[in-house]
């Protein structure tokens, strides 16, 4: 069963609108880490909403009061980190090359993945773009890495306050590229140019978002087939969260 967190992001991930409901997740997860402290008047007054829009959003989740849906998160906060360093017993990084072709060699491949890891942990906000499954195999990564207190969000044309800074990671989700030109000039429009970029992609035409070259390519092997892709993806972002954890929390935590 998903945790509260992981309900909040595909309803994220998914939604279609900017309207009050998206707003309060937003607020929710982005203060994912402090949320223990926050009373409902807190939530409100902080964020500007009315009373009743706070208590439809919980509600909708399945709880009878704020203090219930805090407590909640606050509890599985806990259960999630645990989960995670639980995972990471016997873990053989080999494993994780099985469903991915790669079109450079592992150990190439690995620091590439690690100095995107260093930025991760070097950034303020991890953004996610990509059309609406690849992003939705993306919950666990967000899961995780807000669990060990990064900003991870998905970026939506519909948000029209959406600012890309200085210090954003973005990751592209694109198997031939078909997203990165629907996106049009949106994303140039929310000042992309300032974020460093990360493309993983299938068509190896791909080094750039218009004429922002990429600050990493992660290409992997494939003719555009789409459940191959998402296969790739996974992997990629196991690869991630695990290399993360190893590298910053661990050290940080111990």
């Amino acid at each position: 069963m998903d945790i509260v967190l992981s309900r909040i992001l595909k309803f994220l991930n998914g939604a279609l609108v900017d309207d009050v409901m998206y707003r309060i997740g937003m607020f929710i997860v982005k203060r994912y880490t402090k949320i223990g402290c926050y009373t409902l008047d807190d939530v409100c007054i902080e964020g500007a909403f009315h009373k009743e829009d706070v208590e439809m959003f919980y509600r909708r989740l399945g709880f009878k009061t704020f203090n219930d849906f805090r407590d909640q998160m606050v509890s599985e906060k806990e259960l999630r980190n645990n989960e995670i360093q639980l995972r990471m017993i016997g873990l053989q990084l080999r494993d994780y090359f099985k469903d991915l072709q790669l079109t450079m060699n592992e150990a190439e491949f690995l620091k590439e993945i690690d100095d995107i890891v260093d930025e991760i942990y070097q950034a303020n906000r991890i953004v996610i773009i990509g059309s609406h499954f690849p992003s939705c195999l993306a919950v666990d990564f967000q899961t995780d890495l807000i669990n060990l207190g990064k900003e991870v969000v998905e970026y939506h044309h519909n948000d029209k306050t959406f600012e890309f800074y200085e210090d954003d990671i973005v990751f592209f989700l694109t198997q031939t590229g078909r997203t990165m030109k629907r996106s049009d000039h949106c994303l140039e429009d929310a000042y992309i140019e300032r974020s460093n970029i990360v493309i993983i992609t299938q068509n190896r035409k791909i080094d750039a978002y218009g004429d922002h070259k990429a600050n990493h390519m992660l290409y992997v092997l494939g003719k555009y087939d789409g459940i191959q892709f998402n296969y790739q993806l996974m992997r990629i972002f196991d690869l991630l969260r695990i290399r993360y954890y190893y590298k910053y929390y661990l050290k940080v935590d111990g």
